[in-house]
């Protein structure tokens, strides 16, 4: 949960510091911003918002997380990050025309 809630809010930064877009002030506020750059579709957008929220409790409350069960999004979240991966990659091969040494994975 973790990882993932890092690679989004790190590729989203990312975004908005490559494409100068305005300032984020929370981690959910880089998700919004980079969805309304459509660097994924608006459609993954709660999840990815629900996603980051995560993050707080899970840092700053690590030892109290209930660990006797999955979180609900742990089922979700693999096939979104690669949705979240392919449609970041279509992104930037929109924005960066001509880029050819963008990695496809």
């Amino acid at each position: 949960m973790h990882l993932a809630i890092e690679t989004v809010t790190d590729v989203g930064s990312y975004l908005i510091d490559g494409f100068i877009l305005r300032d984020a002030s929370s981690y959910e506020d880089i998700v919004e911003i980079s969805g309304e750059a459509g660097a994924f579709p608006e459609a993954m957008q709660p999840l990815l918002i629900e996603l980051v929220k995560l993050r707080k409790p899970l840092v700053q409350d690590y030892y109290s997380w209930p660990r006797a069960e999955l979180h609900p999004l742990t089922r979700e979240i693999p096939e979104q990050l690669r949705l979240f991966g392919r449609s970041v990659q279509q992104y930037l091969e929109r924005e960066l025309p001509g880029e050819s040494d963008l990695r496809k994975d």
